[in-house]
């Protein structure tokens, strides 16, 4: 069923196994994008506050907002995507560093600095101890996300050795073929790379309504089971079809591995294909690539390898939920010291000049 949350909500980087991952270079169209706002500051300096000003002013002109949120803080944004409006915001603190190729061309750095005060200074012993404890719960959370995405790859493998990669291509040629029309009726809205999922605070955290939204309330979602890491085999034949057709595509991957399709929604056609927590339309088990002999070589070690990843992912929510509460205390320090007043003033100069009049 398609839910009422008009809202698109993205993660555009992973809390991966070789640190951040992000598929940046497709937050924005730069040949349509007049503006992209680097914003610079520390915890508290209220980056995410700003940009959901300016995301709220956006949508009272009735324009689409993309909202791409921190995996490492669900409730914070990372940046925002305007495309009518032209225009992007981002977080360029580290660790997600972002700097313009060529300045104001069309990036353009913005510094929250002026807005923190320099008696913050009296903090200085507290906050240096508090980053010291973030960071080693960071490398606990790191040291499990590794791990996971170790048994991950054993688990893929075990599965290549008896899956029909041709046959799991074909299943997603063939529903291309059958649910998307001969050509696109309308110009491509170019191709973004983003995470729908994310190792976040306390476990995974996933934007379900996100496909939803992107194709409105007359989209239709597909879905396939996959339980063994194969879904790119699969959807590489689907977006061959699509992409034969001159459609454009969202494509998801998973945060555990980056690079590792396992969504894809084309708007101009209305249709998503997404794995079954999508809650969809059934239309493809992944398993049917292994044959009855296949599965029972396998045995038991898919689910025994299934359940080590998915114990090792659940402490590294743990760990990843005691760096919050760190961040959090850390915030805490600074917010006396920032002059919020000043932010708003900034946030409404910045609403009027990027969402208003055109």
């Amino acid at each position: 069923m398609w839910q009422e949350d008009k809202c698109i909500r993205t993660f555009i980087g992973a809390n991966a196994p070789r640190g951040a991952s992000a598929h940046r270079t497709t937050l924005y169209d730069g040949e349509n994008t007049d503006r992209v706002i680097l914003i610079k500051g520390g915890a508290g300096n209220g980056k995410s506050t700003l940009m959901g000003r300016v995301a709220a002013a956006a949508e009272e002109r009735g324009w689409e907002v993309e909202r791409v949120y921190c995996p490492s803080d669900p409730k914070s944004l990372d940046g925002i995507v305007c495309p009518e409006g032209r225009f992007a915001m981002v977080d360029a603190t580290p660790p997600h560093v972002w700097e313009p190729e060529a300045h104001c061309l069309p990036e353009e750095y913005l510094s929250l600095s002026p807005w923190v005060s320099r008696d913050v200074r009296e903090k200085r012993a507290e906050i240096t101890e508090k980053t010291e404890e973030l960071k080693k719960s960071r490398r606990e959370a790191d040291k499990c996300i590794s791990a996971a995405a170790e048994a991950d790859s054993e688990l893929s493998c075990e599965a290549l050795t008896f899956a029909s990669t041709g046959k799991l291509s074909g299943m997603g040629r063939s529903l291309g073929e059958k649910y998307l029309p001969k050509a696109s009726a309308l110009p491509g809205t170019g191709g973004k790379r983003r995470f729908l999922s994310a190792l976040a605070p306390g476990g995974i955290k996933t934007f379900l309504h996100t496909p939803e939204a992107l194709c409105g309330g007359e989209g239709r979602m597909l879905c396939y089971g996959d339980s063994l890491g194969l879904s790119p085999f699969f959807l590489g034949g689907f977006c061959e079809t699509a992409e034969k057709r001159g459609f454009s595509l969202w494509q998801f991957f998973d945060p555990l591995v980056p690079s590792r399709l396992v969504g894809v929604c084309v708007r101009e056609a209305g249709l998503c294909v997404m794995p079954e927590e999508f809650g969809g339309e059934s239309v493809a088990d992944l398993g049917e690539a292994f044959s009855p002999a296949d599965r029972e070589e396998m045995g038991a070690r898919p689910e025994v390898l299934t359940a080590v990843k998915t114990a090792l992912l659940t402490r590294a929510g743990e760990a990843l939920g005691q760096c919050l509460g760190l961040h959090d205390e850390i915030e805490a320090l600074y917010r006396p010291y920032t002059d919020f007043a000043g932010l708003n003033a900034l946030s409404d100069r910045l609403c009027a000049e990027l969402a208003g009049e055109k």
